[in-house]
């Protein structure tokens, strides 16, 4: 697809013209919300290891919980980096490294 995607409004009849390299506000805004969340539970596993939160089948030693948590909170604060952006070439890979920890996440939980 090459140029802007262009569409049509109905309630006014006029053409916008949509930048599909672009962030719009709720875009941004989803991505903050997801590193403020990222970095309160990233610092919760980084700062608190002992309270062994229940992820796991089987407990965990306070060293791996705090690797965990610094992974947590590197992912919160690309989020917020990528909330500050307008452009997808500037944090492409922070959002795709993201998607990428997740998705391996949730596959280790089946």
């Amino acid at each position: 697809m090459n140029g802007p995607v262009v569409s049509q409004r109905e309630d006014k009849g006029e053409e916008e013209t949509m930048n599909p390299l672009s962030f719009s506000w709720p875009e941004r805004l989803l991505a903050l919300i997801a590193g403020i969340f990222n970095l309160i539970i990233g610092l919760a596993f980084f700062l608190l290891p002992e309270l062994q939160f229940p992820l796991w089948p089987v407990s965990i030693s306070p060293i791996l919980t705090r690797f965990i948590g610094a992974i947590i909170i590197g992912n919160g604060v690309g989020a917020v980096w990528l909330s500050t952006e307008q452009e997808w070439a500037r944090v492409r890979f922070t959002a795709c490294l993201s998607i990428t920890i997740l998705l391996r996440a949730s596959e280790g939980r089946r």
